[in-house]
């Protein structure tokens, strides 16, 4: 992981400034605290409210504690598909996301919005717990996203109850998970994708914006994909020889 000497200075700041106030230890990791200084412009004070914040949210929902082992229902599971498929070249942990598929609407609708977000907290945890293991192996601190839109249509997302929770959704993940993104690939996307983006797209901090990268098609995104990954970490329907997304989330 590196530090810029700004970086140094800034995190020396902000330990004494926690340690202070008894919010963190001598053994909390650096990697820990410069994720909310990055996410603030290394900003002490400014970093010092968003970790605050956090901790308040995170005594507000006591069920994080153990969300690891929280399974959820056979419809959330089998519509919100996801998997980890390796490291890419370069270290980072890799994700695929075929959010086009899913259908937040319908389970929204079933009376499930709650137990969505619990779903989301459960991959957020996972998330940090891979970025957690690779630090210790190779220093990285971020993952990989590719989130594939093919299947996103407009009747996903034309009902208040999807906006809303899909703002709430961006809200939360950056308020409370700064700083975990190396590159977004959002790939096969359409005039949909970018109806919906738009609507988020004021709450997305500029440094995740300057994170994402768009692909169109499989000619444009293809190529950038095997650039940075190998075969075995891209998933058989992106044309890789890894295993395919809905097997090892059904698994």
């Amino acid at each position: 992981m590196f530090h810029s000497i700004e970086e140094q200075n800034a995190l020396d700041q902000f330990r004494r400034a926690l340690m202070l106030n008894d919010l963190v230890k001598k053994t909390d990791d650096d990697h820990y605290l410069l994720r909310w200084l990055r996410a603030r412009d290394l900003n002490v004070e400014k970093a010092k409210d968003m970790l605050l914040h956090n901790l308040e949210w995170r005594e507000n929902h006591p069920e994080l504690e153990n969300i690891s082992n929280w399974i959820p229902s056979n419809e959330v599971l089998d519509d919100i598909t996801y998997k980890f498929t390796g490291l890419d070249r370069f270290g980072h942990p890799v994700l695929y996301m075929p959010i086009g598929s899913w259908c937040l609407r319908k389970l929204i609708e079933a009376g499930l919005k709650e137990e969505i977000f619990h779903y989301f907290y459960k991959i957020m945890q996972e998330i940090l717990v891979r970025i957690e293991e690779v630090t210790k192996s190779n220093g990285k601190t971020e993952i990989v996203a590719v989130f594939d839109v093919a299947g996103l249509t407009v009747s996903k997302l034309a009902s208040i109850e999807t906006v809303q929770a899909t703002t709430r959704f961006f809200r939360e993940f950056e308020s409370y998970y700064p700083e975990i993104l190396h590159t977004i690939y959002v790939i096969n996307t359409h005039w949909v994708f970018y109806y919906g983006f738009k609507m988020v797209k004021h709450i997305i901090s500029a440094n995740t914006i300057a994170k994402i990268q768009i692909l169109t098609n499989k000619s444009s995104w293809q190529p950038v994909l095997t650039r940075v990954m190998s075969s075995d970490t891209i998933p058989e329907e992106y044309g890789g020889t890894g295993e395919p997304i809905r097997k090892l989330t059904k698994s």
